[in-house]
Formats: structure tokens, sequence, C-alpha cells
């Protein structure tokens, strides 16, 4: 209602809700043999059947973007809580293997598979959304064609979904380049406030939301310039969007407390 999208928000809570979970269950989730990860059963089942709510809910609206982004902010947090690189390797196979199976199940996200191997296959179907992007980079070049010049209108859900193609045609490559060396120095500050926190909760908050702003950015120029299948997630501080919008200033208002010293207080 109100064009408020819930799932935006849900992020930035679920990620409040980790941080306070890890931070407190370190030492019972950092349990390793030969590097595999082997959590105590009763945190680790805690966590699975609190976790599996969101997913399922994900799931069931067919939000593709959700699953993949909730997953991967999850494994890196359990990284960043434990430091152990099985998480990362187990959590990376577990996400790649759960993409595979829902675009086996799931006929709306086998269509985003097929469209993103081939979208000459329906070029003026499922596969126009990725032609008319690639089409309006290749015609920006380096240099672009000048801010108004060009004709981002042509690209189904400009303003969200694929902003990015138009800042690529009317700017070019190089202000692209541009673009992604700020959003590296975002991450970097985001991930040195995690490092600087005094408390577990600070410094989880400040890395589970510096990770959710990374893997939303790489997901949504991922899928614009064809490296990855369409998740309908927005890029994060450009795209058109209300709630995401809103959602995206909490999360940067919550990593500058963190990192001025406001969220590091730890408990006694």
């Amino acid at each position: 209602p109100g064009n408020i999208n819930p799932s935006e928000f849900v992020k930035l809570l679920l990620v409040v809700f980790l941080s306070a979970f890890l931070g407190n269950r370190k030492k019972e989730l950092s349990s390793t043999f030969l590097g595999i990860p082997l959590p105590r059963i009763g945190p680790f089942l805690l966590l699975a059947i609190l976790w599996i709510v969101p997913t399922v809910l994900a799931m069931a609206l067919h939000d593709l973007g959700l699953v993949l982004l909730l997953n991967a902010v999850l494994v890196i947090m359990l990284y960043a809580a434990t430091r152990s690189l099985g998480y990362l390797v187990v959590g990376a196979i577990g996400v790649a293997g759960a993409g595979y199976f829902l675009q086996m199940v799931s006929s709306h996200v086998h269509a985003r598979f097929s469209a993103w191997l081939n979208p000459f296959a329906d070029p003026t179907g499922s596969g126009w959304q990725i032609l008319q992007g690639l089409s309006a980079m290749y015609a920006g070049g380096i240099w672009g064609a000048g801010i108004g010049a060009g004709s981002p209108s042509a690209i189904p859900i400009v303003t969200t979904d694929f902003v990015y193609a138009a800042i690529a045609e009317e700017l070019g490559l190089v202000i692209c380049a541009l673009l992604m060396i700020l959003y590296a120095c975002l991450f970097i500050r985001g991930f040195r406030a995690a490092g600087r926190a005094k408390s577990p909760f600070g410094e989880l908050l400040a890395a589970g939301l510096t990770a959710s702003l990374a893997v939303q950015t790489l997901l949504n120029i991922g899928g614009v310039v064809k490296a990855v299948p369409l998740t309908g997630i927005v890029l994060p501080f450009l795209s058109q969007g209300g709630s995401g919008l809103v959602a995206m200033l909490a999360m940067a208002g919550l990593l500058t407390a963190v990192s001025s010293g406001e969220l590091q207080k730890s408990k006694k």
C-alpha cells in the first residue's frame, strides 16, 4: 500500500537481528573441523529456524533477488562473526545450489535464467530489457552521448533496475568506472568501520550493512551488464524508489553511527 516495498525494510531489520544474534553466539558458531564449520547444534538450529521464515516468504513472492541477497549477507556475517573461511566456501556453494534449485522448480526463475543465457531467443519478450540495456551501453561508448542526448526511455523500467545502463549511455564508460570507484570507497570505509568497532554488535552491524549494500550493487550492475541473471535488485542511492531509498539512507546513517562510535559501547 502507498507504493511501499516491505522487503526493503526487511533487509535492514534482518541485518540488525543477525548482528545481535551472532554477536552473542560467536564461540558456539566458531567450531570447525578441517576447515569445515561445525557449530553447536542448538544455536545453529535456532538460526536456521528463524532464518527460514523470511527465505520461504521471499521464495513464495518469486523474489530471487531478495533470496540471494539475504543468504549472501548471512554468509558474510557468519564469516565476520567467526572468521572461518569455511562459512564463505560452504555458503557460496549453498547459494549457488539454491539458485540452481530455484530455476529448476520455479517457472518464474527459470524464465529469468533462460533470458540471461540467451536473450535473443525472445528478443521482443523476456530478452527485450537485457538487449535494450546492452544496446544503450554500447551506444554510450567511452565518453557517452551527453546528458539528455541518449534514449534511456527505450529501456523498460530504466529508472529502477536499469539506471546504470542510462548512466552508461549518457555519460559513458569513464563515468561508470568512477562510479564503481565511489562505491568501492564506500564499502571499504564500511568494512573499516566494522573492524574498528569495539562491540560485537557494532562490528557485525557495520559488516552486515556494508555487505548488503555491496551485494545489491553487484547484483544490479551484474544483471545490467549480463554477468548474472536479472534479480530485480535496485542500485543503491541511484535507482528511483521511495521505500528503497529510505531504507538505504537508514543503512548509511547506522554505518555513520558505528563509525563515529555511537554504537560501539560494549555490554558489561
